[in-house]
């Protein structure tokens, strides 16, 4: 079966899921129900039209699971050794959310019904789920993004549902429809550190404060979801109630150790930053790279022994060559050439087991360091080739690979006339540690250019 026939599948089952609650809800409020009770039905109260609907949701959402592309299914919610997440509770952690659900709404409905309160049709109490939901994801990104504020770090991209807020190359943009590719838990929001040396406890503290958020609306909402008789806002009751039920959810769910596609749950990052290890230098060293394109941060700042160890450890052989090339930007940065050259060897060695997992950024940086450091015509027409594998993108970084192939090459026409497309494009970026990194680069490209003659440079004298 076709990727795109099983995504359609799965698409319809997850639909059936939503729909079968919508129709239970509805039986419920209907004839029916009202004629098996008047029958003697007990069976036909709450728990039972409770229970069918769960049951209905979750035959239709496990079908949905199974059918799933691996990618983003069975493969996606598999525990990694180390990351705190179990295999099994990663894939059927939603049924246990249906259960706690369905849990919380019988015990509202009989309470109410001791209170007298007024009960809106299941229909309807079905139907505002979706915008209760929203307004709970916006309270928990936002309790993220005012967390990091807190300890003066920067807010670099915020998805909530479909909606996509993100500094790009130093501006802030706004996409609706994409976002959803990129989060599969209704939201996210993106931290930048301002300094290197960043102390452990921020991103600890950053992570639970979403969870957190959730909780204190919870709470808030339950007080007075319970104050609601003779109030103001009683025959609004269910709406409070609804919502004290989904924040605490969240917040349950968040604290569990969880991987959801290719996202963690907060407790699952609190974890990893608190064991130690390959995770904690994992988290590290994120945070390190993520903030060298809105902050004054470059690579020079990395640290090192971090990203050494996760180039040894990490299981994946893309990861690996992504943190030699990371230590290869750092000597690059702090003009350690020769040291340079050899965490780029390392990358390359690595690269031959991660032929499908390397992207045309990757390839560029291949054939930059190949002509610069090591002037391997060979090499880095080899990699220019793997390069042009991918559709070209046309941004600076293509344009410096462009001009050091050329160069090496001994074509300077053409060199210097990628060159200066480059450093153009390079020239108008913002005065963030990453932009300023490109521009490094393409004065050491021109440098070597205009000073070193390339059969010098073909004999890889650069390095000394």
């Amino acid at each position: 079966m076709t990727n795109w026939l099983r995504r359609l599948l799965s698409g319809v089952f997850g639909l059936a899921a939503v729909c079968a609650i919508l129709a239970v809800a509805a039986i419920r409020d209907g004839a029916l129900s009202s004629a098996l009770r008047s029958y003697g039905f007990a069976i036909a109260g709450d728990w039972y039209w409770l229970a069918f609907g769960t049951s209905l949701a979750a035959v239709f959402g496990l079908a949905a699971w199974r059918i799933a592309p691996s990618r983003s299914g069975r493969v996606a919610q598999r525990s990694i050794p180390g990351d705190g997440t179990n295999s099994l509770l990663n894939r059927f952690v939603w049924i246990l959310g249906l259960v706690l659900g369905a849990l919380a709404v019988q015990w509202w409905a009989h309470w109410s019904e001791a209170q007298k309160l007024p009960m809106p049709p299941q229909t309807t109490q079905v139907l505002w789920f979706f915008p209760i939901l929203a307004v709970a994801t916006v309270a928990h990104q936002l309790g993220h993004a005012l967390a990091a504020l807190t300890v003066e770090m920067r807010v670099s991209s915020l998805v909530l549902g479909p909606l996509l807020w993100e500094v790009k190359d130093g501006r802030i943009e706004f996409s609706v429809g994409r976002a959803s590719m990129r989060s599969y838990v209704g939201g996210a929001v993106g931290i930048a550190s301002t300094w290197a040396d960043e102390p452990r406890w921020y991103r600890v503290w950053v992570a639970l404060a979403g969870p957190l958020a959730n909780l204190f609306m919870g709470v808030a909402a339950f007080v007075l979801a319970l104050t609601a008789k003779n109030s103001s806002y009683e025959s609004h009751w269910t709406v409070l109630a609804d919502l004290s039920t989904i924040s605490a959810g969240m917040f349950v769910l968040n604290m569990i150790p969880l991987r959801v596609g290719r996202f963690y749950s907060d407790g699952a990052r609190i974890f990893q930053m608190l064991s130690g290890g390959m995770w904690s230098d994992y988290h590290r060293a994120f945070a390190q790279v993520s903030s060298i394109a809105v902050t004054h941060l470059r690579p020079r700042d990395y640290d090192l022994a971090c990203m050494e160890r996760l180039a040894r450890t990490v299981p994946e052989p893309t990861q690996a060559v992504v943190y030699w090339l990371y230590q290869y930007e750092c000597r690059l940065d702090r003009g350690e050439m020769a040291a340079a050259a050899e965490a780029v060897n390392a990358a390359e060695r690595v690269s031959v087991q991660a032929e499908g997992g390397l992207t045309p950024e990757l390839c560029a940086e291949f054939v930059y360091s190949m002509a610069l450091l090591h002037g391997d015509r060979d090499r880095a027409r080899a990699w220019w080739n793997r390069l042009e594998s991918f559709r070209p993108w046309y941004r600076c970084d293509y344009w410096l690979a462009h001009s050091a192939l050329h160069w090496i090459e001994g074509d300077y026409e053409t060199a210097r006339s990628s060159w200066d497309k480059g450093n153009d494009l390079a020239g108008r970026l913002p005065r963030a540690g990453a932009y300023e990194f490109d521009r490094h680069r393409f004065a050491l490209l021109r440098e070597a250019m205009d000073e070193v003659p390339v059969s010098a440079a073909a004999a890889g004298l650069l390095l000394s």
